[in-house]
């Protein structure tokens, strides 16, 4: 179930980390949809989370889009699209492990971990002080990006799923 927050202060990150936190799987999903498509219209995200069997109304989606930092970006073209816009995201002492955490992926080789901007050295940290239980090697951390390093690539998957299950996604 969606979170109802018509009465949400925007401007104000407490309430936005709360929004994020109760709705966490929808806006994981909502940033993965317009990461990998471009959408010019709000309606056309609208249209592509119904197929998925998700109904909300556009002002509903237009607040989440805005929570999760979804705004329209211009490509060289001159051409506007939905994308995650990093550069408002900030990172407080007042945001939790998990919040900094955006999605988790994994491919045949390794998984990656996508954060709020300036959150992947403290996620990094997290997962290599776990290395024995994640069945890793290591990490390699940029801004907003880790990647985790597998000692056998035959395990990424259960790995994906501990690390899942460590950030409570």
């Amino acid at each position: 179930m969606i979170q109802d927050f018509d009465d949400v202060d925007f401007e104000n990150d407490a309430s936005v980390n709360k929004i994020l936190e109760k709705n966490r799987a929808f806006i994981n999903y909502l940033i993965d949809l317009v990461n990998y498509n471009n959408f010019s219209k709000a309606t056309n995200i609208l249209k592509a989370i119904e197929k998925d069997g998700i109904h909300i109304s556009i002002h509903k989606l237009r607040r989440l889009l805005a929570v999760a930092n979804i705004t329209k970006v211009e490509n060289l073209r001159g051409d506007k699209f939905y994308k995650l816009n990093n550069s408002n995201r900030k990172l407080t002492l007042e945001s939790k492990v998990e919040t900094l955490v955006m999605s988790i992926r994994s491919n045949a080789v390794c998984v990656l971990i996508k954060t709020v901007p300036a959150g992947a050295q403290i996620i990094a940290k997290i997962c290599d002080s776990t290395v024995k239980e994640l069945e890793i090697l290591g990490t390699v951390a940029g801004d907003d990006t880790v990647m985790l390093i597998p000692i056998d690539i035959s395990k990424v998957s259960e790995i994906e799923e501990k690390v899942k299950q460590l950030f409570k996604i």
